[in-house]
């Protein structure tokens, strides 16, 4: 009962601790993002009679290929999200961090570009959901940069 009770503790210390470290703005809005945007993709390719999968293949594989594109930089950003600004200090993916502005602005370029393919197709609300997403990936991308020079003036400033 003892033993139970302290590793309770501890884990609820974990907890605190890591819901209290100071993480960069608008983190949880960047991992919102790119769950949904990999949870639209999931549907095209796992789903066989789904509206992005009919519509996909209506218009030819280079939707396919700029697909595929998506699900991997949206990937990219979830694990960025996770490891860069959940997981303690020690765990970095530096490669993400750093180029994060980058990874949003091409998740919304192939966004948009699958918005510029399916307009002849047959759906116009996927449409719509292409869009929607990648104006919030362009909108994210800067509001994350904005609070990146902030920080680093007020670093700046402080030393």
């Amino acid at each position: 009962m003892h033993v139970i009770t302290l590793m309770h503790e501890g884990f609820g210390r974990a907890v605190v601790s890591l819901l209290m470290r100071p993480r960069p703005q608008y983190w949880l809005a960047r991992l919102y993002l790119c769950c949904s945007v990999l949870l639209t993709t999931a549907f095209a390719w796992v789903l066989p009679v789904s509206a992005q999968k009919v519509a996909l293949d209506a218009i030819g594989p280079e939707a396919w290929w700029v697909l595929g594109g998506v699900t991997a930089i949206a990937v990219v950003g979830i694990v960025d999200s996770i490891v860069n600004d959940l997981m303690p200090e020690r765990y970095h993916f530096r490669w993400a961090d750093r180029r994060r502005y980058q990874v949003f602005m091409v998740l919304a370029l192939l966004l948009w570009t699958l918005v510029w393919l399916c307009q002849h197709g047959p759906s116009v609300l996927l449409i719509a959901r292409y869009a929607l997403d990648g104006t919030a990936c362009v909108l994210v991308a800067v509001f994350d940069t904005v609070a990146r020079v902030k920080q680093v003036r007020r670093s700046m400033g402080s030393a």
